[in-house]
């Protein structure tokens, strides 16, 4: 997943998920070439798919003023 144990630090606040529905964290990172330790909330089986999801979908924040033709919009003073 990982080439070198940087990136594993990089990477280590952000949960891991499994398809089965298990939810952990990496522990550490072993080794020089991006292997790591992750604890999980159960045992994981061997067929088992570990997955790290990066995005999400983020909503625009809700301003009622630009949805509204009757609103004034005040301009600022020009300097």
């Amino acid at each position: 997943m990982f080439f070198n144990p940087s990136d594993v630090k990089y990477f280590k606040p952000v949960e891991l998920q499994t398809k089965a529905g298990l939810r952990g964290h990496i522990k550490q990172p072993c080794g020089t070439h991006g292997l790591m330790k992750c604890r999980f909330n159960d045992y994981i089986k061997h067929s088992d798919v570990v997955v790290m999801p990066l995005f999400r979908r983020v909503f625009p924040v809700w301003y009622p003023k630009t949805w509204d033709t009757s609103a004034v919009i005040e301009e600022s003073p020009k300097h």
